[in-house]
């Protein structure tokens, strides 16, 4: 929980086993931050050797310190094709409180600068999500090509933890399969 717009970046990534540790940094003291108070993620690519099908444990350092364990996937993910969006179900915990049930984390590819914003989250069935991302405010964004981590959550229709999400709006397309469990 914290600053929604300055959210501590993942520096360096090591791994020993099933133990990844994660240096994390602020962003800049020139960065503006919001002073709201809401759930946040940060992305952090796995290092190889690492078994999803295992319990996790990620410890972090610095801008963000403490341990948590990622329960096991029941199977490893399909490699995503370069740069496709992705989600997974977020886990609720005595740390993790003020997370609503139904939170999911997604994936996007794009400018660094300019994320997109959730504009709705629908529903055909209870396997089924669409994220629906506003219209880009007019800004001048960077043009590189970086991973944007994104939270939302999941109408209550959504019962399945296998759930089919497919994005729309804002240049990003695409549909996954939701990774973990509900």
């Amino acid at each position: 929980m914290g600053s929604s717009t300055c959210v501590p970046q993942a520096g360096h990534i090591t791994a020993s086993g099933q133990t990844v540790t994660v240096a994390f940094t602020e962003p800049t003291a020139t960065t503006p931050c919001t002073s709201d108070f809401g759930p946040r993620a940060s992305y952090v690519p796995l290092p190889s050797g690492v078994d999803v099908t295992k319990a996790v444990q990620i410890v972090g350092t610095g801008a963000l310190g403490g341990t948590l364990t990622l329960s096991a996937l029941s199977a490893a993910p399909a490699p995503a094709g370069e740069n496709t969006p992705s989600a997974g179900w977020v886990e609720t915990s005595p740390q993790a409180s003020d997370v609503p049930q139904g939170s999911f984390a997604f994936v996007t590819w794009g400018s660094s600068t300019c994320p997109p914003t959730v504009g709705s989250v629908s529903s055909k069935s209870a396997g089924t999500l669409t994220v629906t991302f506003a219209a880009p405010k007019t800004a001048a964004c960077t043009m590189d090509m970086a991973p944007r981590v994104g939270l939302t959550v999941a109408p209550a229709t959504v019962t399945a933890s296998d759930v089919r999400v497919s994005f729309l709006g804002a240049h990003v397309t695409g549909t996954t399969t939701m990774l973990g469990t509900r």
